[in-house]
């Protein structure tokens, strides 16, 4: 929805948010490095616009060094107080000094222009007597901020005649008071600007630093201003990274569990990017890591997902996507094998070379071949396909397409080998769900069978008498249906897809949508589902069987398979229970992957346990007011 103001009512609204504005501290090193009190919000190449009427501007040298005098101009800086304590505000004046035989043009601090927003750029230093940095050494402080600013008009634009002096008119009126904060660095500092205006057309190109100013600061706390100053780096950074498993399966005398890792960095203010690596961890019989984790694949610029991970005798197939550009994904596939006891993944190949952005995937076996699913697309119709690999997931002829899928929904695609060849099923969108039957080539045998179920996610298949059997999760109420609900079902279906019967396998209700992952050991069908973030387990016939709580810390992603045995079952989760939860939602706290082996009845013989420490927990948002108590403790002094 866009909203439009009169003229008067905008500037009223950029006058008020630029009163709100915290000024910014410079911290010297890189060349025109500025380290503002919070992240720069960009404005565009173009620049302000030009006073006399230009447009555009040049861009500023990244490469540029401030200088004392440039161009015959310096900056003299003067301060009201040479000594301040804590909630003092520093107070300042300013003036150009020319020392040239031609005027210059210079411009005075703007809206935005201490907040790192725009040129004329203007900026403190704190240095020390050796003239290293010391950063924030007033204290940081995060007071809010709007992100916008005023026009750049041919009134703000100043001469300063030749050899003459220009001195600016309360220089800090656009500036947030730069108070003596309690966590400020004690001590004498020497204060300096920063001016930079050479991206302005018709002003004067100049990069200075003004002369240097003793500042004694009484009282504040170096311990918490340290502390303060590695939160404000990481929030600057902004890294962080979650673990999800993929795949936990058993392996010789243990086991072993193929996880993705997600790391998010910022790109520029305002922007992050996110890179994936796929990692494969042996684990021994209780569950306990051994050794280092293998890399099966990872990428510098894609977060490369979903996994989907299919267990053969004697080795593994991976598969992923990862961005061909920005509209389109491909299929990529490493067969893992053990040379010499080590897990050594091969040469990822391109499964898919078509259109579309699959995500979800599907793998299974059958004899000796391996049939993979995906979601790509027919001219600008969505459409999944098929494809026929061996054993060691080389392709054996070309993908193969299932017509009767145009149009479907992205989602959950489950394949299973039967006798003939194989079973599909996907959720065609609406209250309506699909399977069909292919031969072993993966061609379909004849029409799609449609089914009228409410599904949102379907979340196993199989073949059952004469029918089939689908477990799916209703995540979603249709208010179009008096009392619809939502929860996990357990469907069996006729083969003219006829709902022969419907069983609730999780509690239904319209306030909590239950996704989940399901398995069918023997009579039993083994489940997990997520309420809030409390993953549940159980395997009883319906919705009134015993339940075991695996955990009330469960993050979005999670799955059982199969033992060794007929009876136990292997369930794998993010959890993000081992980052700090005083400092996140659980919306944002990060996860590492945990395991567990259960037995009939939700009886866990192993773990849970956690199998993964790649979590990084997210930057601490730089607003919050208990900020000290992420601090370290203060070191005890022996007498």
């Amino acid at each position: 929805m866009r909203h439009a103001f009169p003229g008067w009512a905008l500037f009223t609204l950029l006058s008020a948010c630029s009163a709100r504005r915290p000024a910014a501290e410079a911290t010297p090193g890189t060349a025109g490095d500025t380290v503002a009190t919070t992240a720069a919000v960009p404005t565009g190449d173009a620049g302000p616009p030009a006073p006399a009427g230009g447009s555009g501007s040049a861009a500023p040298d990244p490469d540029a060094e401030p200088r004392e005098v440039d161009r015959g101009v310096s900056l003299r800086l003067a301060l009201d107080d040479d000594s301040l304590d804590v909630g003092d505000d520093l107070r300042l004046t300013l003036a150009f000094h020319n020392d040239s035989s031609d005027s210059a043009t210079v411009v005075p601090p703007l809206d935005g222009s201490w907040d790192d927003m725009r040129q004329p750029l203007y900026s403190l230093e704190f240095l020390d007597d050796a003239g290293r940095p010391v950063p924030y050494a007033l204290g940081f402080h995060e007071p809010g901020r709007c992100g916008m600013t005023n026009e750049l008009t041919p009134s703000d634009v100043l001469d300063v005649d030749a050899h003459g002096d220009l001195a600016l008119d309360d220089p800090l009126r656009w500036a947030a008071p730069f108070t003596v904060q309690p966590w400020a660095r004690p001590g004498t500092w020497r204060v300096r600007v920063r001016y930079r205006a050479d991206a302005i057309p018709g002003v004067t190109p100049l990069f200075l630093v003004s002369n240097a100013v003793p500042l004694a600061i009484e009282g504040g706390d170096e311990r918490l201003w340290a502390c303060r100053n590695a939160q404000v780096e990481r929030a600057r950074r902004h890294v962080y990274a979650n673990v999800t498993p993929a795949r936990f399966a058993p392996w010789g005398d243990g086991y072993v569990v193929v996880t993705h890792r997600a790391e998010t960095t910022v790109a520029y203010p305002g922007a992050t990017d996110t890179t994936g690596s796929i990692l494969l961890q042996r684990l021994a019989a209780d569950l306990a890591p051994q050794g280092e984790p293998v890399v099966v694949a990872t990428s510098g610029v894609d977060w490369l997902g979903l996994v989907e991970v299919l267990p053969l005798p004697d080795r593994l197939l991976v598969a992923w996507t990862e961005a061909v550009d920005d509209t389109s994904r491909r299929v990529m596939l490493a067969s893992v094998e053990v040379h010499e006891g080590a897990f050594v993944p091969s040469t990822p190949d391109a499964l898919s070379d078509g259109a579309g952005r699959p995500y979800y995937l599907a793998l299974a076996a059958r004899e000796d071949r391996v049939g993979l699913v995906w979601l790509g697309r027919s001219g600008d119709v969505d459409q999944l396909f098929f494809r026929l690999l061996d054993a060691f997931g080389a392709p054996v002829g070309d993908p193969v397409p299932l017509p009767d899928s145009r149009g479907t929904a992205s989602g959950r695609t489950p394949l299973v080998p039967t006798a003939s060849g194989w079973l599909v099923a996907w959720h065609q969108g609406g209250p309506e769900v699909r399977w069909q039957r292919l031969d072993p080539a993966g061609r379909p045998q004849g029409d799609a069978v449609r089914v009228a179920l409410d599904a949102g996610g379907i979340v196993a298949l199989a073949e059952r008498d004469d029918g089939i059997e689908l477990v799916f999760d209703d995540n979603g109420v249709d208010n179009r249906i008096e009392g619809d609900t939502m929860g996990l079902h357990l469907a069996a279906l006729a083969p003219d897809g006829g709902v022969r019967s419907d069983v609730a396998l999780s509690p239904l209700d319209r306030e909590n949508a239950r996704f989940g992952a399901a398995l069918r050991r023997g009579d039993r069908i083994a489940r997990v589902f997520l309420e809030e973030h409390v993953l549940v387990f159980a395997d009883g016939p319906d919705a009134s069987a015993p339940r075991a709580i695996l955990s009330e810390t469960a993050g979005g992603m999670f799955g059982v398979w199969p033992a060794a045995d007929d009876e136990r079952v292997l369930a794998a989760w993010s959890d993000f229970r081992d980052d700090d939860l005083r400092r996140c939602l659980p919306v944002d706290c990060v996860t590492d992957v945990y395991v567990a082996v259960i037995g009939p009845g939700g009886n866990v013989v192993a773990g849970p346990r956690r199998v993964t420490d790649g979590a990084v927990a997210e930057p601490l948002v730089l607003y919050r007011e208990n900020w000290q108590e992420f601090c370290p403790p203060p070191q005890l002094v022996p007498p």
